[in-house]
């Protein structure tokens, strides 16, 4: 069993090594938000293995993004997976209307990686703490319900 951890982090590996350790714990389901996941490390070799690694532990992964170009033409290894895994990985569009700016990865209803701003160069990792995570689940939920989909894993052609 982990011991809960609840501190901050700073800079840009700081957010990665934080994203890279929630992965790691990761095991039933896994969410992102973020407005264009432009600083996310699942872009990399290393994030892609981790984010792979959860998914075939049995993660799903929801994804909930502001506007998908970014992902759409720089993130080669995440549509790799996208399309791999296509039954455990959604992707949304949250509304213009929400106004989100943060960067959040939660896991399994306990670990918790967040940065208040997307360009914020601080954030908090959170592990192995239910009580200290309550009600993001929900937030993110209520989120993905007002969100449209997007980045579909496969293309029919007619």
């Amino acid at each position: 069993m982990q011991e809960p951890q609840d501190r901050a982090f700073e800079g840009r590996s700081g957010f990665q090594e934080a994203v890279l350790s929630v992965l790691a714990l990761a095991r039933r389901e896994i969410w992102l938000l973020d407005p264009d996941f432009s600083s996310w490390p699942i872009h990399d070799a290393t994030g892609a293995r981790a984010l792979q690694s959860a998914l075939a532990r049995g993660a799903r992964l929801k994804v909930l993004v502001g506007n998908p170009d970014h992902l759409q033409r720089q993130a080669d290894r995440f549509l790799r997976l996208q399309r791999l895994h296509s039954a455990r990985i959604q992707v949304r569009v949250f509304p213009e209307s929400l106004l989100l700016e943060e960067s959040i990865l939660l896991a399994d209803n306990q670990h918790l990686v967040r940065k208040p701003h997307h360009d914020s160069r601080m954030g908090r990792l959170v592990i192995a703490s239910p009580s200290a995570v309550d009600g993001q689940r929900k937030r993110l939920g209520a989120i993905w319900d007002e969100s449209g989909d997007a980045l579909p894993a496969t293309t029919l052609g007619l």
